[in-house]
């Protein structure tokens, strides 16, 4: 709850301040060497970023960490009692998504070419992925990526043509289902 209240006054100050004057501040474009990124090396740059993550991501689970961190989410008490530092795993795994989510918003703000309020600190923005990863299948590697796949081709292919202003609603009601659907199987 701390993280969604930290997001609307991020937000809600952000917004004020272009209100009194502040624009949204424009990000130059990169230029390697005489090369100047547009869309289709910024399609390659987050394919290359979505492989070297996924790699990553890949080693983490199969490795001693991987199955600390699934020890942790079944029980943390009982990882503790083994003597094993679950804050520091905690720590770790935090900072590597931190890592991941500035490089990737870095490289979305240069897409946009500015960045404001709307486009940095949007709820749907940050909604998307928790929709796109409950959508494919928590617990397991493959999935957020087909559940990206999929959603985004239904969306910019079907709805975003066809019904415009439909998306929230139906990644709303993916959200609710599979959040249902999460609480319902652990009861059982």
């Amino acid at each position: 709850m701390f993280t969604v209240a930290l997001h609307f006054l991020i937000s809600y100050s952000s917004r004020r301040l272009e209100v009194i004057g502040v624009p949204p501040w424009e990000v130059p474009v990169i230029s390697l060497f005489p090369l100047e990124i547009r869309n289709l090396a910024y399609y390659y740059t987050f394919f290359s970023l979505l492989l070297v993550t996924s790699f990553i991501v890949y080693l983490i689970f199969h490795s001693t960490l991987g199955l600390k961190l699934i020890a942790i989410r079944e029980g943390e008490l009982g990882i503790r009692v083994h003597g094993i530092n679950t804050f520091r795993i905690k720590v770790l795994i935090f900072m590597f998504s931190a890592i991941c989510w500035s490089v990737v918003g870095s490289i979305y703000s240069h897409f946009n070419g500015f960045v404001s309020p709307d486009s940095s600190f949007d709820l749907w923005i940050s909604l998307r992925p928790v929709v796109y990863t409950m959508f494919g299948g928590l617990y397991t590697f493959i999935g957020p990526i087909l559940g990206c796949s999929i959603l985004l081709t239904i969306d910019r292919l079907l709805l975003t043509p066809m019904l415009p202003g439909f998306s929230p609603f139906l990644y709303g009601t993916i959200l609710i289902t599979m959040t249902l659907r999460q609480v319902f199987h652990k009861t059982t």
